[in-house]
């Protein structure tokens, strides 16, 4: 068991080191579906111009409809590029749907002329395997291998069902928040009829909930003809993963076509930062307001703060406790500063979101006072001090007191006019 797995290593490492020297083009060919014989080619690659003897193979359910105008290739060194061509009888009934031919170059080791080939944990010889193959003999008990590579042209031959018939590919548009997002679905005509094809894209959100429906454009196609179906989104408000379904309408059938698609990128914004009850010379506790812009939960969440002083030297560092905020909620991550020995003045303190593998960042100018830390050029660092609150106190009293007096002068007059009457 152990020398088998060796010996596949040391086939994948040696495929490693040649999958550029070999080379074949075009890679894929697509055709109509039309009985009898059609001649096609490509062209062999010789990448790292090197003589080499290329074996070509047909592979596929229709393989005994191809034959090779020659199938042993002797490319030269100088030669970069190498014809073939090939014909394919195409039967008169065929299933249908896409059928495929895959043309396999196989570049043969330089001293042997016929290419055995084993599959893994077969006793039957094959002629290829896909990429790669190995010529084996036993030598007691010793396995030799040759491993060389192997490069394939696809072709597909659309057969066109009975009627009407119709497939497609969903295409989205890459978008950030407040823009439209475009919804293109590629349709072709499969089948043997002309046909009117609709559509609508529903749109999930991350736990599978409906976000909204758009309609997209008609289109009529004729036989063999293609088309596309457009439909927007509008004005996104909000960023994260969303998967699209693009329901296909056409005479009496429908399909389904699913892509996942994101809009912005995962976002954790800083609003705003609070301090509290502070007192040059102790603890400042920092509150750090944070919001999730995405439509997912986010989870270990934390700020690193830096204090420097006007000179740019740091002179401390801090780290809050871990939070998770699920989508588009906010929350607080805290920090505590140890201003002991800290004197009065003008400081920045830059602090770095961390979350899911990226950052937010921000940096506050701040001045510290004896009983205060006064944010600067911040539209939202803000402090809350001791006077502040008797400030806001004291004005909610004065308020109130006002209220009631207006409110007794009220009552007076309606009382003084009911008296009179």
């Amino acid at each position: 068991m152990m020398k088998k797995a060796l010996t596949w290593i040391l086939v994948f490492l040696i495929l490693l080191s040649t999958v550029t020297a070999l080379g074949i083009a075009p890679s894929r060919k697509v055709i109509d579906y039309e009985p009898g014989e059609i001649q096609l080619g490509g062209r062999i690659l010789n990448n790292e111009k090197q003589a080499m003897k290329v074996m070509l193979i047909a592979e596929g359910p229709l393989k005994e409809h191809v034959t090779f105008e020659q199938n042993i290739l002797n490319i030269k060194q100088d030669q970069g590029e190498f014809p073939f061509t090939y014909t394919v009888d195409i039967p008169e009934s065929l299933e249908p749907g896409t059928q495929e031919i895959n043309i396999l170059a196989v570049q043969l080791p330089p001293d042997e002329t016929v290419l055995v080939v084993n599959l893994p944990g077969d006793d039957t010889p094959e002629s290829i395997i896909t990429t790669s193959y190995e010529t084996e003999k036993n030598v007691d008990d010793q396995k030799e291998v040759s491993a060389r590579i192997a490069v394939t042209q696809q072709l597909r031959i659309m057969v066109p069902f009975p009627g009407q018939w119709v497939d497609g590919r969903l295409f989205i548009q890459t978008a950030n928040i407040g823009d439209d997002i475009e919804f293109v679905v590629s349709i072709f005509n499969r089948g043997t009829e002309p046909v009117n094809v609709s559509g609508r894209i529903i749109i999930k959100g991350p736990t599978n909930q409906l976000i909204d429906e758009i309609e997209l454009t008609t289109q009529h196609l004729a036989e063999n003809g293609e088309g596309k179906l457009v439909g927007q989104w509008k004005n996104v408000e909000y960023a994260g993963e969303y998967l699209a379904e693009a329901q296909i309408l056409f005479a009496d059938k429908h399909f389904t076509l699913q892509k996942q698609f994101s809009v912005g990128n995962l976002f954790i914004q800083i609003k705003d930062i609070v301090v509290a009850n502070f007192r040059l010379g102790s603890i400042a506790k920092f509150d750090v307001l944070v919001r999730n812009q995405w439509n997912k939960a986010v989870q270990e969440i934390f700020a690193n703060f830096t204090v420097l002083d006007k000179a740019g030297k740091v002179l401390s560092t801090f780290k809050s406790s871990e939070i998770s905020l699920q989508a588009l909620q906010e929350g607080n991550v805290t920090g505590y500063w140890d201003t002991a020995g800290v004197d009065q003045g003008a400081y920045d303190i830059n602090v770095i979101l961390n979350y899911a593998s990226r950052t937010s960042e921000k940096l506050f100018s701040a001045v510290v006072g004896l009983d205060s830390i006064e944010f600067i050029n911040s539209p939202i660092g803000r402090v809350i001090d001791d006077s502040e609150r008797f400030q806001q106190t004291y004005q909610l009293l004065i308020a109130l007191v006002g209220l009631l007096i207006l409110l007794n002068i009220v009552g007076i007059t309606i009382f003084i006019r009911k008296k009179r009457s």
